[in-house]
């Protein structure tokens, strides 16, 4: 899965600022006085956050649905001299640790959960494998993100060495957008084109906070990301908080 994705994803996500997010989510630590030394990342990638964790002393876990990022993400910290623990894994079948302290999900992961019986599966990983007290931090696109800035969108982006378009459709009955990329790589002078489709749902914060509690969370908290402020109408991401 995501084979030909994997060998671009880092060139298409080198504008992201990997490091400030990783300062969000110690800051988050700090915040609910969470010290965790253990900490596993669901739908890790090609490790651009698991990484720079671990540089930090963190012992991290990475797990993805892709054994092609995955393996870009042990290459990248072989290089840096690192040790992770890298396990290709569906965050919905989630097995094998139990008492971890902190579990987080960056990038929208969770938006790619279509189905509230499969998030409510996720959701009952995560809290089982946490030990109590033990804090999950997740964001998502937000509602208004996808359904007022992404839906019926298209989007170009021309490049020396990657190009693509990226199409949007948004479903409204099912609440589900429909991302069409298609990639042009160059190679030899020519470019090779292959296609990708993605799809996230769009979930309310009141449904999200639902779908948590039904899953045994006691504490559960929410910001616009990357801040400690409660979202406005036009907050294009949420990052939330449970604590079990």
């Amino acid at each position: 899965m995501y084979q030909e994705f994997a060998k671009i994803y880092d060139h298409l996500m080198m504008d992201v600022d990997y490091q400030s997010w990783v300062e969000y989510i110690k800051r988050l630590f700090s915040y609910y006085n969470i010290k965790p030394k253990e900490i596993l990342e669901l739908g890790c990638g090609t490790g651009n956050i698991t990484i720079p964790l671990a540089l930090d002393k963190y012992n991290m876990t990475g797990i993805d649905l892709s054994q092609d990022m995955l393996s870009i993400a042990e290459q990248k910290a072989r290089d840096k001299g690192l040790k992770i623990n890298w396990f290709c894994q569906d965050m919905e079948n989630l097995e094998g640790f139990r008492n971890l302290e902190a579990i987080i999900c960056v990038c929208d992961g969770i938006n790619y959960i279509l189905k509230d019986s499969q998030l409510l599966n996720v959701f009952k990983n995560v809290y089982n494998s946490l030990d109590y007290g033990g804090l999950f931090a997740f964001d998502l696109n937000s509602k208004y993100k996808i359904e007022k800035i992404l839906s019926e969108k298209t989007f170009a982006y021309p490049g020396d060495e990657v190009s693509y378009i990226w199409e949007n459709y948004y479903n409204k009955k099912t609440e589900i957008i429909c991302f069409e990329l298609s990639f042009f790589i160059k190679d030899n002078g020519n470019y090779k084109r292959f296609n990708e489709t993605h799809r996230q749902k769009a979930y309310s914060i009141d449904h999200i906070v639902s779908i948590l509690e039904k899953a045994g969370f006691i504490e559960i908290d929410y910001f616009s990301a990357f801040t400690l402020e409660k979202p406005c109408f036009s907050s294009e991401r949420i990052q939330y908080i449970a604590i079990k």
